[in-house]
């Protein structure tokens, strides 16, 4: 399913700026921020991980690990509100998706879909030794959430999906069409 929906997402977006714009990830040479000089807190970090990029993430608190997923575009940054409470109870790690934020840009906006997104979450969780983690997402980061609960049960203990969708019909479609009428004009 996330094959087709990332196909079916690069066709209506024609490619180009909208298909960057639709991906959730940053065109090429936007992402990696930190090469911009700007801080990294205490609690902020970086991996290699084996699906090709260079991500930051953020660990607050202790307790079960609880891994949050922003939207499309959205960064850490998403979460500030929201860690610090989860922090009172939780481990919680919140990531730079590829693309965003700290972590690099691939080269190429079609590795910015769903399954390669929850590999990268489950290739951060075994790099922390963290799993099974509570894993909550927003939009799109709940449909990576459910691609990685698919793949890989073992690191997932709970789900917390929040405007999930599990498949794009005719509603999303238009609604994806509407958003990327402005890159093409």
């Amino acid at each position: 399913m996330a094959e087709w929906n990332r196909r079916e997402l690069l066709r209506i977006a024609g490619g180009g700026a909208a298909a960057w714009a639709l991906s959730g990830c940053a065109a090429p040479g936007e992402g990696g921020k930190e090469a911009l000089g700007a801080p990294i807190p205490p609690n902020g970090s970086f991996v290699d991980l084996p699906t090709g990029i260079r991500m930051y993430y953020e660990i607050q608190g202790a307790g079960d690990p609880f891994l949050l997923l922003g939207g499309t575009g959205s960064d850490h940054g998403l979460w500030a509100h929201h860690a610090p409470e989860l922090a009172k109870d939780f481990r919680v790690i919140t990531p730079d998706p590829r693309g965003t934020g700290r972590t690099t840009s691939p080269a190429d906006p079609a590795s910015c879909y769903m399954r390669l997104m929850a590999e990268d979450a489950a290739a951060l969780l075994d790099h922390l030794a963290l799993g099974p983690a509570h894993v909550a997402g927003l939009s799109l980061g709940s449909a990576v959430a459910m691609e990685l609960g698919a793949a890989r049960p073992d690191l997932v203990r709970t789900l917390h999906l929040h405007g999930a969708w599990a498949r794009s019909d005719r509603w999303f479609v238009e609604m994806m069409e509407i958003m990327e009428y402005p890159a093409r004009q």
